[in-house]
């Protein structure tokens, strides 16, 4: 597992000093929260079907359609029946300005560890900056996930999730 951390670190750091360095970049910072939705049973009566999560949002835009979303969702207590916050870092690839396309991947942190099992994330959403410096941006996700390596958490535990998110970031 470390090493995926460390080849996961060493991909996004390669993506940073790959992208070109133009005038016309733009960093956003921000928050946000997102309204899950479980597309399919949950397989245990305890598991929540649907629930309301708080983000960090972060993008920084390489071009005027290029750029890289970095986000930390903190799920509540009660998502896949878990006791204690559950924090999902992620990293997407963006495509668009106004109208948009996100592709991510990301992971799951519980407990003090991160867990092997990435999800994946495509996104759809439209940004618009509403009053300078600020950025409000919607968007509509769909995340493949699986739960079975997470302690206490049945194996049979795979979801398939719609998420209507939202945030307000400062674009520099």
């Amino acid at each position: 597992m470390k090493i995926r951390n460390l080849v996961l670190a060493a991909a996004l750091t390669a993506v940073f000093a790959a992208a070109p360095a133009q005038a016309e970049s733009t960093f956003e910072i921000g928050l946000g929260a997102n309204y899950w939705y479980s597309i399919k049973d949950a397989v245990d009566n305890k598991f929540d079907e649907n629930g309301l999560g708080w983000m960090i949002s972060s993008r920084w835009m390489w071009t005027d359609y290029i750029g890289l979303g970095l986000e930390l969702e903190r799920s509540p207590k009660n998502f896949v029946a878990l006791e204690d916050y559950i924090y999902a870092p992620s990293a997407h690839l963006i495509v668009g300005d106004f109208i948009y396309l996100g592709f991510g991947v990301g992971c799951y942190y519980y407990d003090d560890d991160f867990y092997d099992d990435p999800w994946y994330n495509i996104r759809a959403g439209i940004k618009s900056k509403i009053l300078s410096p600020l950025v409000l941006d919607f968007n509509v996700n769909y995340r493949a996930d699986s739960f079975d390596k997470i302690k206490d958490v049945s194996d049979e535990a795979n979801g398939e999730t719609l998420t209507f998110g939202a945030a307000v970031r400062l674009y520099f």
